[in-house]
């Protein structure tokens, strides 16, 4: 067991440029007038509210011990607990260590029952070579990677990402969205909402 009290020092990736900021297409619809054709069906958006931080990292725990080799994108303002997040999904992994965003470096690495790459883009605006190299290599290991400011990454990188949205909803809420249709990470969202749904049943 590590030490809680000192934080480890896990392998980085340094952000050490400055990098000035960066800044569909229709559908036909000439048709044959017998025949039909719908849109695909967008699976149905799957949310909960937390409401402590202790809350959100026990959800995160779960989808630690559900996870696989997989890319998930946090969305979220400043401050949401994106991080908070994180650290649960380190306990599902069996991870001991202090997990804490990463503000001077790109990403940390945190090693348990999968390896564990927390990824923070906050002050990537323009994605430079060696960096995208490198989050390339990440991407296609076999950890998982919780990226917080996804927005900079091209979108063939993360292709087949999963991404989570946690959004403000009180001084101690937060509702946390499943905004992909990924049947593991489905799961534990409709398994934790029905939990909290029949305790809060009288």
């Amino acid at each position: 067991m590590a030490d809680p009290s000192a934080e480890r020092s896990p392998k980085s990736l340094r952000d050490d440029s400055d990098r000035p900021p960066t800044p569909r297409s229709g559908v036909p619809t000439h048709l044959a007038a017998t025949r039909t054709i719908s849109a695909p069906s967008v699976p149905e958006q799957l949310s909960f509210e937390t409401h402590s931080e202790e809350q959100t990292r026990a959800f995160g725990a779960e989808l630690g011990a559900a996870a696989g080799a997989d890319v998930l994108l946090l969305l979220g303002a400043f401050g949401v607990g994106k991080t908070t997040l994180v650290q649960g999904i380190a306990r599902g992994l069996g991870i001991d260590d202090i997990v804490s965003s990463p503000s001077f470096v790109i990403a940390n690495e945190y090693t348990g029952r999968l390896p564990l790459y927390h990824v923070d883009l906050y002050r990537v605006e323009q994605m430079d070579q060696v960096t995208l190299e490198a989050l390339a290599e990440y991407f296609g290991g076999h950890g998982l990677c919780a990226v917080e400011w996804p927005a900079s990454l091209p979108p063939d990188l993360v292709d087949d990402a999963v991404e989570i949205e946690l959004t403000v909803t009180g001084e101690h809420t937060r509702r946390i969205t499943l905004l992909s249709p990924h049947p593991a990470y489905r799961l534990v969202f409709e398994r934790y909402a029905a939990r909290r749904s029949a305790k809060a049943r009288p």
